[in-house]
């Protein structure tokens, strides 16, 4: 008869929930150390019968990748021989914390490792996504899962299986869960998408039948190789001058026996922060704008000494029988001239001017009479 039990190996970053979540499977709260600090408090590899919802499991908890006490690799050459030594495995679980997810290099290294197991095989058709932390007490907004689901299947594509098609991403089940919530003897929510992944894992094939007997893995680490690269924490320009804030950052590449590569996450290096200047050329800024004057042009008075009309700019001096004629007037022309020019502004702060140009011309006379 074949075996329905559903095992899973459960696996994570450390510190997201995934010894609470193997507890609420095999329906105790102690088999399995649980913690939330930065250190994982398991340490191995371990295999527990337990019951969730009357069903028999069989769930494997495994350390935590990356966590501080650096024991990543010993840890992932425990879990894969584990899992060779136990052909019944049916699935593998991938806990994330929904509030803080972190798919990081330990991520991708785990993944790497279980892909080297499997050379060549769709182990991924027997993989899981359980999103703990996913609080009854959220806000909506908070809860909404299609950006989880979507950032996860990125992931997938495009640091792990390049060649996985859209169907087969579609087809890795993803359930969002709070384990603590999932412990209560209620249909609440998480207890409900709990009984959906046992039911999935429950139909699935064992990994050894659906992907043939795992290889040899070698996750030790051959050599640590710093490696530094300068990188832009802010730009900004005030007028022509772009003031830039670099500093050094480092992280480690890491070369395994089994000849896989991969890096940790990148660390500012410690008092390497340095800003520096450049002047930009000076070059316009926005829209010019138009500044328009007024200017007044007076022409040369004409003197008129007569009563009688001046013809042109002649002058009539008439002369009595017997004394010269003294009455008449000035007249005065005058020009209303309006101008504009064109003021654009300049990323040094300065203001370069057009030259004045006439748009209108108003002309006026007039008199002053003595």
């Amino acid at each position: 008869m074949e075996n329905i039990i559903p095992s899973i190996v459960i696996f994570d970053n450390t510190g997201s929930g995934k010894s609470t979540l193997a507890n609420t499977l095999v329906g105790q709260e102690n088999v399995f150390k649980e913690s939330n600090e930065v250190e994982s408090e398991t340490k191995e590899t371990k295999g527990e019968y337990g019951f969730f919802d009357h069903q028999l499991t069989f769930i494997i908890d495994t350390p935590g990748i990356n966590d501080a006490s650096g024991l990543d690799s010993p840890h992932l050459v425990s879990m894969a021989q584990y899992i060779k030594e136990h052909i019944e495995i049916k699935a593998f679980i991938i806990v994330i914390n929904f509030i803080l997810v972190k798919l990081d290099e330990g991520v991708k290294r785990l993944f790497q490792l279980v892909d080297n197991m499997y050379p060549g095989k769709k182990w991924y058709h027997n993989l899981g996504v359980v999103w703990s932390n996913y609080y009854p007490e959220l806000n909506e907004k908070k809860k909404e899962k299609q950006p989880k689901i979507d950032g996860f299947k990125r992931f997938i594509k495009n640091y792990i299986v390049p060649s996985i098609t859209d169907d087969e991403l579609n087809n890795i089940p993803q359930y969002f869960v709070d384990s603590i919530e999932a412990r209560e003897e209620n249909n609440n929510r998480s207890r409900e998408e709990l009984k959906h992944l046992i039911t999935w894992a429950s139909q699935l094939k064992s990994l050894n039948e659906n992907l043939g007997e795992i290889q040899e893995v070698e996750a030790e680490i051959k050599s640590r190789e710093e490696e530094f690269e300068t990188k832009i924490l802010t730009e900004k320009t005030i007028l022509n001058t772009k003031y830039i804030l670099k500093s050094q950052f480092k992280r480690e590449k890491l070369t395994m026996y089994n000849g896989m590569i991969s890096y940790t996450d990148w660390e500012e290096v410690p008092d390497t922060r340095k800003e520096t200047k450049e002047i930009l050329p000076i070059k316009p800024v926005g829209k010019p704008t138009i500044e328009k004057r007024k200017r007044i042009e007076n022409e040369k008075p004409v003197e008129v000494i007569t009563g009688k009309r001046p013809v042109g700019n002649r002058r009539y001096i008439l002369f009595g029988p017997r004394k010269r004629v003294n009455t008449g007037y000035i007249e005065y022309s005058t020009n209303t001239i309006d101008e504009e020019r064109t003021c654009q502004p300049m990323n040094d702060g300065t203001i370069k001017y057009g030259e004045w140009v006439e748009k209108s011309r108003k002309r006026e006379r007039s008199r002053t009479h003595f």
